[in-house]
């Protein structure tokens, strides 16, 4: 075992909840990585507002009933869970960590949980699939190309992905202030294969620049009265 190991692992003996993981990380990745990753748009008021509302939430438990052995299981969208819980999809994750998605995929495997890979994730999902022993789920953002999405959506199904999990909060970008804060620039030996945008990392590696290069597809005009079906777009 190096000194890095060993480091690391005391420091994950003082990991007990998702509050300490969140400090040991803020410690080991840059400022720039981690307003990435911790940020939101604007003022953050939004971000405060979910975490409040995460925090009034309430267990109810029956008593007097046995519980020497639990189950878990549920199932969603007609796929068997081990434990409902899903990961939710973050792009570049290798921008944090070298491991990048694979190191999800991995740790998502030991804790049997579905893992949600990212349209801007830095693996691709042939990969993420290859190497994922629980189901995979595969997060899209929508472009006006059809066939885009049409293509994207297929790929993933080939890979394994058993849903597709479609963005809609994210019709225009945010403004993104603590990235600019942090000075945001996008490694430029960073690709993004599921989508192929890696192209735009080289032009402008900038936060502006990177939401505006691999951002400027999003739909500012879809709806539900905009879109009937979601065969017309391909989804």
């Amino acid at each position: 075992m190096n000194v890095t190991e060993l480091f690391n692992r005391r420091m994950l003996r003082k990991v007990l909840t998702l509050a300490d993981m969140e400090a040991v990380s803020e410690k080991r990745m840059s400022p720039v990585a981690h307003a990435y990753l911790s940020g939101a748009a604007g003022d953050e008021i939004t971000l405060r507002a979910n975490r409040e509302h995460w925090a009034r939430i309430r267990l109810n438990p029956d008593i007097l009933l046995d519980v020497a052995e639990i189950d878990l299981t549920t199932k969603i969208l007609d796929q068997s869970l081990d434990i409902p819980i899903v990961l939710a999809p973050i792009a570049i994750n290798r921008f944090w960590h070298k491991s990048g998605e694979m190191g999800v995929v991995e740790g998502a495997n030991q804790g049997k949980v579905t893992l949600v890979t990212s349209t801007y994730a830095t693996e691709s999902v042939e990969n993420v699939c290859k190497a994922a022993t629980q189901p995979v789920w595969f997060q899209l953002y929508t472009r006006p190309e059809r066939e885009f999405n049409q293509n994207l959506i297929q790929r993933a199904e080939a890979a394994g992905c058993k849903a597709i999990v479609v963005t809609v909060d994210t019709p225009v970008v945010g403004i993104r202030t603590r990235e600019e804060r942090a000075y945001f620039r996008l490694p430029p030996n960073l690709n993004l294969p599921n989508d192929g945008a890696a192209k735009h990392c080289a032009v402008d590696l900038s936060a502006d620049g990177w939401y505006r290069s691999n951002y400027s597809f999003f739909q500012p005009y879809r709806c539900w009265e905009y879109t009937p079906t979601p065969v017309r777009w391909g989804i």
